[in-house]
């Protein structure tokens, strides 16, 4: 549908891009399909802004500089860092002690390089890179599902959302609603109320699609609107009102430099004029225009807005009694309400009436009747509301309509169970907050019909493992309940927030992230913008001016989007967390490695390193990035801590088993029979290339890469946030594949290809080798050792394999099983219980 822009006013309110002068404001890249009624129109724009300092200009700079947004392992990553520079100050004093004890001659600068290999093998660079490499795949998955981000380190803090705040109207249900007809007000009725007058019955549309009603209503649903007529014939406006205006049949005619007119489809000379509109305004609740009778030459005005709203700006006398039930009735019945009020000019210029103030025009309005239109939920609302709910997630519903439609849809959707009661909070005549019961409870003799806030915060307490009844609040007595910091006692009981202003509903997301909650919005229109600008996680249903805001935006316009947002969010949270555990291991496994490699007096080849930097840790970890998020959203949430209890019950855990692993096969390979320690005394440090041609290099290679892999793999168990670990074939293929490479060169015999890798299947101290250290060892007088015989290598093989199905176990049911459920009841969770 093309987004129609009018002509800014002539009015001395400052020109706004981000208020109302969004309406007035053609946004850089727009495409205009047409300007003014034909192509002899003029039209002439200013320009205000350009480059970087347009809409567009200002998009690109959030998505290359998004703004910051801080979350708990942002926080912790310079404590982890922190440790692991102390945890490396032992390890370069190990490391330089070490090379002093093994004897081997090198100098000074010898050690202090070797030293600050190990310090760097601690903070490995990689790991900055892999915390966001997960949130990319993620980023790619859900374009694949047709949601767009702009900001790709929001996509792991959806992980994480406790709150969805939705709007109602385009969100929740349709964005178009279908009009159903009218309820006028009538003089004279059997139901005699106050000064005569009642409602009437409801005239709905006839079977053509047309209403047949008074004339002046019919003039009012005729002109009371900012439709426009397309060249290609079709009507160009919101929704509401071209559907309300289509239902009369009148024709609007724009001509060039000339007013529009609307004309009555089979008699010509009954044409109405609009010569001025005031648009609608969130403040007002209402629009207006003044239109001229071409028979008469009288000027009248008509208003349309929210039922309260217009009937709080009438003349009282001309508002019958039960008006505010009956639109809160058709309101609870689904039916989206507004009101139409007339008032005539008489005749007077019209260059006078378009001097008159706003408040001036719509000063003694008198009530014509309540507009109804049907508000239909979406296919997949109740659906996704329902995960929501199964995951956790706590729905609310956060709209600019009534209490009581918004409570409908609740109940239709499944945001409110059927039996629940509701309470609405809003502003009775004494101008304080009452609450009272919604809908066909109202009457129940269970519970009185009208509560104070101190009242109801007393039952819902009382009460909390499951409360009393749903609260609603209207945008009057959530204000009221503000100042009186009532609501921040009443927000985890409050479902709905009805007749809420943009502001109003940023507030909302607000208090409960200022609660400690993470919080996701979900909207259509640019009255939500403030609110996806404020959320943790805002995801736009438009592609207008709610997604320049929003980090994320679905272009199927469905509901489902906030779930399959939620399922990507843990699954790039639980992988964040996964590789930086890898990455961690890293640092931690071959500081050991390497400490202990300075003990003996060794170096491995450099093939050991390649193997281990590119092979392991890059494809690896890269392949860890590509788990696919659980296809239904899990009562848990991934922790988002780096040095929570269950990360590093999994990391240390871990850890220190694969250490006292090492430690056993490094004893074992001493208590082999052919075992000669190598002869680091006759060394040189700095020649490393010839350091590697012993047995504790190939002891330390086997034991540590087969841990060092094996993590990845136990790290990308799925849990509950991701599929399982044989759906991402690349981690899995990828450690098949090192698991059979290392498996082959452990016990093969001797080869090139074993060569390559300086395998102690080879005899390195022979007089057929050539090794200056070992060469220099048989000069001593000492005799030749053998290589590794293939009985001890199966025996090496098979301690391996015993690490890796520890390691397993461990992860599986200590650190994500049993033990992480003992943990949590050992150390409860302190974050707020929401009610789902």
């Amino acid at each position: 549908m093309p987004v129609q822009k009018r002509q800014c006013p002539a009015s001395g309110t400052p020109y706004d891009v981000r208020g109302e002068g969004s309406r007035y404001t053609l946004f850089s890249s727009t495409t205009v399909l047409q300007a003014g009624t034909n192509d002899s129109h003029e039209v002439l724009a200013v320009v205000t802004a350009t480059g970087m300092a347009t809409s567009r200009g200002q998009l690109m700079s959030s998505i290359i500089f998004p703004a910051p947004m801080v979350f708990k392992y942002d926080e912790e990553l310079p404590i982890v860092i922190a440790l692991m520079v102390l945890y490396a100050i032992p390890c370069a004093v190990c490391t330089i002690a070490f090379q002093y004890h093994n004897g081997s001659y090198s100098q000074w600068v010898t050690k202090f390089v070797y030293c600050m290999g190990v310090v760097n093998q601690c903070l490995n660079p990689l790991l900055p890179v892999v915390l966001t490499v997960g949130d990319v795949q993620a980023v790619r998955r859900l374009k694949a599902l047709g949601i767009v981000c702009l900001d790709p380190g929001r996509v792991a803090i959806s992980g994480k959302i406790r709150i969805f705040a939705l709007d109602k109207t385009g969100t929740l249900t349709q964005a178009w609603l279908h009009f159903l007809g009218v309820q006028p007000v009538q003089s004279a009725s059997i139901h005699t109320t106050h000064a005569g007058i009642s409602m009437d019955t409801v005239q709905y549309l006839d079977k053509t699609g047309h209403i047949q009603t008074d004339l002046k209503l019919l003039w009012g649903l005729a002109t009371c609107h900012a439709v426009s007529a397309s060249e290609a014939g079709g009507l160009v406006g919101n929704q509401v009102e071209v559907n309300m205006f289509s239902s009369t049949g009148w024709h609007l005619i724009e001509t060039n430099g000339q007013a529009p007119r609307v004309q009555h489809p089979s008699d010509a000379g009954q044409q109405l004029t609009i010569v001025r509109v005031n648009e609608f305004e969130h403040a007002r609740r209402s629009m207006s225009v003044v239109a001229l009778d071409e028979c008469t030459g009288e000027l009248h005005v008509f208003c349309k807005g929210s039922f309260e709203r217009v009937g709080e700006v009438v003349c009282q006398e001309s508002v019958p009694s039960g008006y505010l039930q009956t639109g809160e009735q058709h309101a609870s019945e689904g039916c989206y309400v507004l009101a139409m009020a007339h008032r005539c000019l008489g005749v007077m210029p019209v260059n006078q009436a378009a001097a008159l103030s706003r408040d001036e025009l719509e000063a003694g309005l008198n009530l014509l009747a309540l507009l109804l239109f049907r508000n239909e939920l979406k296919p997949d609302t109740a659906e996704a509301i329902n995960h929501l709910k199964e995951g956790q997630v706590r729905p609310i519903m956060v709209t600019g309509d009534s209490a009581h439609c918004a409570a409908y849809i609740g109940r239709a959707c499944g945001m409110v169970a059927q039996h629940a009661d509701i309470l609405l909070a809003d502003i009775d005549t004494c101008g304080s907050v009452s609450w009272s019961l919604m809908g066909s409870n109202r009457q129940d003799a269970k519970l009185h019909p009208s509560f104070t806030t101190a009242q109801v915060l007393e039952m819902q307490k009382q009460s909390e493992q499951k409360p009393l009844a749903e609260l609603a609040v209207t945008g009057a007595a959530f204000d009221k309940l503000q100042q009186s910091e009532a609501m921040e006692q009443l927000l985890f009981f409050t479902r709905i927030f009805a007749r809420f202003a943009p502001q109003q509903k940023a507030e909302v997301v607000s208090m409960h992230q200022r609660a400690g909650l993470v919080v996701g919005m979900c909207g259509d229109g640019g009255n939500d913008c403030a609110a996806l600008q404020a959320a943790h996680a805002g995801l736009a249903l438009s592609d207008a001016e709610a997604s320049l805001v929003s980090p994320f935006t679905s272009n199927n316009k469905s509901m489902s989007s906030t779930v399959e947002l939620m399922r990507e969010g843990r699954c790039a949270l639980h992988t964040r967390l996964a590789c930086y555990k890898f990455l961690i291991t890293y640092g931690l496994h071959f500081s050991v490695f390497n400490i202990a490699a300075f003990w003996y007096g060794i170096v491995l080849c450099q093939m050991v390193f390649i193997s281990t930097d590119i092979f392991a840790t890059i494809f690896l970890g890269y392949a860890m990035t590509l788990a696919r998020p659980a296809k239904k959203l899990g009562r848990e949430r991934p922790s988002s801590s780096l040095l929570g209890i269950q990360t590093m019950v999994s990391l240390l855990g871990i850890w220190i088993l694969n250490v006292l692993f090492l430690v056993a096969a490094l004893c074992f390979m001493r208590n082999q029979a052919g075992y000669v320690l190598w002869p680091a005394s006759l060394a040189l440090e700095a020649e490393w290339w010839v350091l590697g041609d012993n047995w504790e290099s190939s002891v330390l290679f086997f034991v540590v890469f087969y841990q060092y892999i094996t993590c990845a793999l136990v790290y990308s168990f799925g849990s509950s946030f991701r599929l399982g670990l044989f759906y991402n074939w690349a981690v899995t293929g990828l450690w098949v594949a090192l698991m059979t490479l290392t498996t082959l060169l452990l016990l093969l015999p001797h080869s090139g290809f074993t060569h390559v890798w300086h395998i102690a299947s080879q005899q390195f101290n022979s007089a057929d080798d050539y090794s200056p250290v070992w060469e220099a060892y048989r000069e001593e007088g000492f005799p030749e050792s053998p290589a590794m015989s293939f009985e001890f290598r199966i025996k090496l093989f098979a301690l391996c394999l015993g690490n890796i199905l520890v390691m397993v176990l461990w992860q599986k049911f200590i650190a994500e099983g049993m033990g992480s459920r003992a943990l949590a009841r050992i150390f409860p969770s302190k974050r707020v219980k929401l009610q789902m």
